[in-house]
């Protein structure tokens, strides 16, 4: 199937919250009880079956309503650079 809006927008999400985790696509697949050719996928814009969604949403630790709405999505992201920023700036030298 071709990659639309939805479905982009659902790739670019799983994707940069994967990498701001640092979560590799293999451990991801675990976490999710995939393999790590579905993460492919998912990250390529195919389709997510929509029990998987609940499955996405726990193994990254956020709602799943940033999966699917942009506004929440950009929300998210926002805390989370804020939440990491925070967490390299606490760090010692």
């Amino acid at each position: 199937m071709a990659q639309n809006e939805p479905n982009g927008f659902f790739s670019s999400v799983v994707r940069e919250a994967r990498a701001m985790q640092d979560v590799s696509q293999s451990e991801f697949a675990r976490l999710c009880g995939v393999k790590q050719p579905t993460i492919v996928k998912w990250e390529r814009g195919n389709n997510i079956a929509e029990a998987t969604l609940v499955k996405v949403a726990r193994a990254l630790n956020i709602p799943i309503e940033a999966l699917l709405f942009p506004r929440v999505a950009k929300g998210y992201r926002d805390y989370m650079r804020r939440k990491k920023e925070a967490n390299h700036g606490s760090r010692a030298p």
